[in-house]
C-alpha cells in the first residue's frame, strides 16, 4: 500500500496558499507585468506629487501607498483564484485558510499603510479607519467585477471620505469597536465557505473567464454565459456596433471594401460605438456638474491629468482592440483569399491609410475635447494638454508598424499604458516651460517623419494574411 501524503502543517498550508499564485505567474512567464509594479508605483507618485506640489518625503510617501494598493490587488486576486467552491467542499480547512489568510494580509496592509500615512503626518485615529476601509473595499472590487459600476456611479461621494473617518474616529469606543469588528468581518466574507452563495459566485468566474477566453479567440461571448447583468450592459453599449453592421450588410457591393472588411474582420463600428460611449460619459459629468459635484476649475488643474489620459486611452484602445482582433480572427482571413475580389498585397496599403486616417481624426477630436473642457487652465492647462497630445500623437503609425509584424498575440502592455506614460511625462515637463506653440509645431513634424516612415515601410501589410507574402 501506499503511504498517506503528509499532513502540511498550518505554517506550511499558509506558506503555499501565500506562494501558488505567484508561482502561477512565474509558470505563464508574466514576470515582466509585475517586474513594471514599482515602476508604475513610481511613476504615479511621482505625478500625483508634482500635481499636490508635494516634497521629495511626500512623493515617497505616496509612492509607498500606490506599491501597496497594487500589491494588495494582486494578493487578494491570487487568493481569491484558489477560492474554489469544490475546494471548499472537498478539502477540509482549505477555505478556512483562505479566509485566516486574507485577513492576516489585510489587517497587514491596513497597519503598513497607516504607518507609512503617519511619517508624513501626525499619527491619528482616523487614519485607521480610512486603511482599513480603502483596504476592504479593494478587496470587494476584486470579488465583484461588477463593482465597479457602482464604485464609478458613487465615486463623487469619496471626496467625503477623510471627513467620515474623522467623525468615525471621534465616537465612543463601543461604537468604534463595533464599526471596526464590522469591517473586519465584512473582509472575511469575502472568501466564501462552500455555501450557496459561494456555489453562485464560483459559476459566475467560470462563465465570465469562458467570455473572455471567447471574446480572446474573435469569438461571440456565448449568451449563457454573459448572464443577465452582463446581457444588459453588452447590449446598452455595443448596439451602434450591431446597427452599423445590418446597414453594411444591408448595402452590399456597393460600399467600399474597405467598409466592407470591417465586417469580415471585426474591426468596424468602433467609431459609432466610442460616440455613444462619449455621449453616455458627457451625460454623466453634465449631472455632475449640474449637481455642483464637478466645475470647471476642477476639470482645469487637479483633474486635467485624469482627463488626459481618459481620453487618450479611448485612442489607445480601440487601436489595441483592433490589433487583438485581427490576431483572432486570421483564420477568417485565410478563407477570405478564396473569396473573388479580396484584396491582396497594395491593397491592403489603402485599407491601412483609412485606418490611420480615422485615428488622426480621433486624435484631433479628442484633444479639441480636452482643450475645451480644460479652458478655464489657462496657457498652463493648454500647454499641458498639448504635450501630452503629442506625445500620444505616433499611436496611429506605431499601431500599423505593430499590425505589419503581428507574430503573436499582441499584449494589452503595448499601448495600454501609453497615454498614463505620457500624462505622468506631461507634469513632469510642466518645469521646463514647453508653449504650446512649440508642441504644434512638434506635433507637425512628427507626423510628417511618421508618415514618410511608414511609406517607406518594406513590410508587408496586414492584417489580410495575402499581404504577408507580397511586398507593396
Amino acid at each position: 500500500m501506499s503511504a498517506a501524503a503528509p499532513r502540511l502543517n498550518a505554517w506550511s498550508l499558509h506558506a503555499s496558499l501565500l506562494r501558488q499564485p505567484w508561482q502561477a505567474r512565474l509558470n505563464r512567464r508574466s514576470w515582466l507585468s509585475l517586474s513594471l509594479v514599482p515602476v508604475l508605483a513610481l511613476g504615479v507618485a511621482l505625478g500625483l506629487g508634482t500635481a499636490m506640489r508635494l516634497q521629495a518625503g511626500g512623493v515617497l510617501m505616496l509612492g509607498g501607498l500606490v506599491l501597496l494598493v497594487i500589491l494588495w490587488h494582486l494578493q487578494v486576486e491570487g487568493l481569491l483564484s484558489q477560492n474554489r467552491y469544490a475546494l471548499a467542499r472537498l478539502v477540509p480547512g482549505h477555505a478556512q485558510a483562505l479566509q485566516l489568510s486574507l485577513l492576516l494580509q489585510g489587517l497587514l496592509v491596513t497597519v503598513a499603510a497607516v504607518l507609512l500615512i503617519s511619517l508624513g503626518s501626525s499619527p491619528q485615529l482616523r487614519w485607521l479607519w480610512l486603511c482599513l476601509i480603502v483596504v476592504v473595499m479593494l478587496a470587494w472590487l476584486a470579488r465583484e467585477p461588477f463593482g465597479w459600476i457602482a464604485f464609478g456611479l458613487l465615486s463623487p461621494l469619496l471626496g467625503e471620505l477623510p471627513r467620515w473617518t474623522l467623525q468615525l474616529a471621534g465616537m465612543p469606543w463601543g461604537v468604534q469597536l463595533l464599526g471596526l469588528g464590522s469591517l473586519v468581518l465584512l473582509l472575511a466574507t469575502c472568501a466564501g465557505q462552500g455555501g450557496a452563495w459561494h456555489r453562485w459566485a464560483d459559476e459566475r468566474q467560470r462563465r465570465l473567464l469562458r467570455t473572455i477566453d471567447a471574446l480572446s479567440r474573435g469569438e461571440a461571448a456565448a449568451a449563457v454565459d454573459q448572464g443577465r447583468m452582463g446581457r444588459a450592459v453588452t447590449r446598452c453599449f455595443d448596439w451602434p456596433q450591431r446597427v452599423w453592421r445590418r446597414r453594411v450588410i444591408a448595402g452590399g457591393p456597393r460600399l467600399p471594401m474597405g467598409t466592407r472588411l470591417g465586417v469580415a474582420l471585426g474591426t468596424g463600428g468602433a467609431m459609432p460605438a466610442l460616440l455613444w460611449l462619449g455621449s453616455c460619459i458627457g451625460v454623466v459629468l453634465g449631472g455632475m456638474m449640474w449637481a455642483q459635484q464637478v466645475t470647471w476649475s476642477l476639470l482645469a488643474q487637479p483633474g486635467r491629468l485624469g482627463l488626459c489620459i481618459g481620453l487618450f486611452s479611448m485612442l489607445a484602445g480601440i487601436l489595441s482592440g483592433r490589433l487583438e482582433r485581427l490576431w483572432a480572427r486570421r483564420r477568417e482571413q485565410a478563407l477570405m483569399l478564396l473569396l473573388p475580389g479580396c484584396p491582396r498585397g497594395a491593397d491592403v496599403a489603402g485599407l491601412e491609410a483609412r485606418w490611420r486616417a480615422q485615428a488622426l481624426l480621433l486624435w484631433a477630436g479628442l484633444t479639441a475635447l480636452a482643450l475645451a473642457l480644460t479652458h478655464q487652465g489657462g496657457a498652463a492647462g493648454r500647454d499641458f494638454v498639448l504635450f501630452v497630445a503629442l506625445l500620444c500623437l505616433p499611436l496611429p503609425w506605431a499601431a500599423q508598424w505593430r499590425a505589419r509584424r503581428l507574430h503573436g498575440k499582441p499584449s494589452p502592455w503595448v499601448f495600454g499604458p501609453w497615454p498614463a506614460l505620457a500624462g505622468v511625462t506631461g507634469l513632469a515637463a510642466a518645469p521646463l516651460g514647453i508653449t504650446a506653440a512649440w508642441s504644434l509645431g512638434a506635433a507637425l513634424a512628427v507626423a510628417l517623419v511618421a508618415e514618410v516612415l511608414v511609406r517607406r515601410d518594406a513590410g508587408p501589410p496586414l492584417p489580410l494574411p495575402a499581404g504577408r507574402g507580397r511586398r507593396t
